[in-house]
């Protein structure tokens, strides 16, 4: 008992001492332990961030691509497609609402496939706990939610390099995947480079 009143009074001694430094101290001397922050700005406003120089046409882009994808004869019947969000495989920042957009229109004016509009992937993606933004895309994610969603066929696309050097158009992929099966059932891709034995 009386070593724990012993090591209270030690506790409560060694806070009262602490604290007395503060007390002691007048209001100049705490200002002048502040730490003052260098003005690197010297009262002009932050920049901006770069504006983007090249702006891409992504309807150009997937145009071909989507032409080649109509040709592709369907093992089943039905054509329910759901449209997924495109993979960055890059560092750089690229406009999803954009390529989506460009993906979704060629796609709408060929008529072939039956979309699943927006507003039903963003309540699927809620149901299967999906942020309605997610960027980290992947075939597996993109194939529950069809089959959730009763999609026949999911329509995987992915960026895999931007060169804003120079006027070439980006590198993409898009891939016709079922959601029964889960397997590639088409491949292209407008990399003249790429060895895609199935473009």
């Amino acid at each position: 008992m009386k070593k724990s009143l012993f090591y209270i009074f030690i506790g409560v001694a060694a806070l009262l001492l602490n604290g007395c430094q503060l007390w002691n101290m007048t209001s100049s001397q705490r200002q002048s332990q502040s730490v003052d922050y260098p003005d690197n700005h010297s009262g002009s406003m932050i920049e901006a961030r770069p504006q983007i120089t090249s702006v891409t046409d992504w309807n150009g882009v997937f145009a071909p691509l989507i032409k080649q994808l109509l040709l592709v004869p369907l093992p089943v019947a039905s054509n329910t497609l759901l449209v997924s969000d495109i993979k960055n495989s890059t560092d750089q920042y690229i406009p999803y609402q954009k390529i989506n957009a460009a993906i979704v229109g060629q796609l709408t004016v060929q008529g072939r496939y039956k979309l699943i509009d927006k507003t039903t992937v963003n309540l699927g993606k809620q149901a299967l706990g999906l942020p309605s933004d997610d960027t980290l895309v992947s075939r597996s994610k993109m194939i529950a939610l069809g089959r959730y969603l009763g999609s026949d066929f999911v329509l995987f696309s992915s960026l895999n390099q931007i060169d804003q050097s120079s006027d070439a158009q980006p590198k993409v992929n898009l891939e016709l995947l079922s959601t029964k099966t889960g397997e590639i059932i088409w491949r292209i891709t407008n990399d003249k480079s790429s060895d895609d034995p199935q473009s």
